[in-house]
């Protein structure tokens, strides 16, 4: 995890990038173009990056989770969704199918939905231990693996007047032995569930 900020790789420098305002010149003498999320030092500690079906840069940094639509000409220009303390634990991200936002952050698994935010923590289960990693299977499932266990999002009843995105969380039956612990998680194309 660093604490520069975000940088965007320029691969080809005669290809003209959005994202400058100064011409190709500068793309000519640079390999990468940085960009300050936030004022703070932990503003700019980024444990975890992903791009939603919008094509927003979504950021989970040590001040908390942050937003730039990638769409628009010029710099960058990051807003903060939701608020997380500092951390030196490396974060995990997902943008799912039906565009919600997931982040891990130690012990809590911060849900976007529709500009609502969703915490879930010790008290859902999840939380009991650092989340390492949360993925979408091929049936379109969530799962997230904290250090010792994996858990199944179920999803909030349709008729749900209030709007809540709320969902709940099921402990998969999964055994390891005392000395393992879950460093990482994958589905694949054909549905199998790999963890590392």
């Amino acid at each position: 995890k660093g604490c520069g900020g975000d940088s965007l790789l320029i691969d080809d420098p005669q290809e003209p990038s959005s994202y400058l305002r100064t011409g190709r010149a500068l793309a000519e003498r640079r390999r990468f173009i940085s960009f300050r999320v936030g004022d703070s030092r932990e503003s700019n500690c980024i444990s975890a990056m992903l791009f939603d079906q919008a094509d927003n840069l979504w950021l989970s940094t040590d001040d908390g989770v942050y937003r730039a639509a990638t769409s628009t000409a010029g710099r960058l220009q990051f807003n903060l969704t939701a608020r997380t303390g500092p951390t030196d634990f490396a974060g995990v991200g997902l943008a799912d199918r039906r565009g919600r936002i997931w982040f891990g952050v130690i012990n809590e698994l911060i849900q976007i939905d529709r500009n609502q935010i969703i915490r879930y923590g010790l008290e859902d289960g999840v939380g009991r231990r650092p989340i390492r990693s949360v993925v979408e299977d091929r049936q379109g499932r969530v799962l997230v693996a904290n250090e010792r266990e994996v858990f199944e999002f179920v999803e909030p009843p349709d008729g749900n007047v209030d709007g809540d995105a709320r969902g709940s969380w099921r402990r998969l039956q999964l055994s390891f032995r005392p000395d393992q612990l879950i460093r990482a998680m994958l589905s694949d194309s054909s549905g199998a569930l790999w963890i590392g």
